[in-house]
């Protein structure tokens, strides 16, 4: 078991942001609504920003 030293500096975690490509046109990117559908799990609902498209997809987690 490796020992943690508690005086030690914290680590330094960034933040990503992942974007979703649309699996329909392969043009445009899935975007989140704000629609959010609360559940056990909740599901956000994300549309493809490619105005001819307009696919949509409820997804377990936000993607911008």
């Amino acid at each position: 078991m490796e020992k943690v030293n508690a005086n030690a500096a914290p680590e330094v975690v960034e933040e990503i942001q992942l974007t979703y490509h649309c699996p329909k046109c392969e043009i445009g990117y899935l975007r989140p609504t704000g629609l959010v559908l609360r559940g056990e799990v909740d599901k956000y609902m994300h549309k493809c920003d490619n105005l001819v498209c307009c696919h949509k997809e409820m997804f377990t987690k936000k993607y911008s």
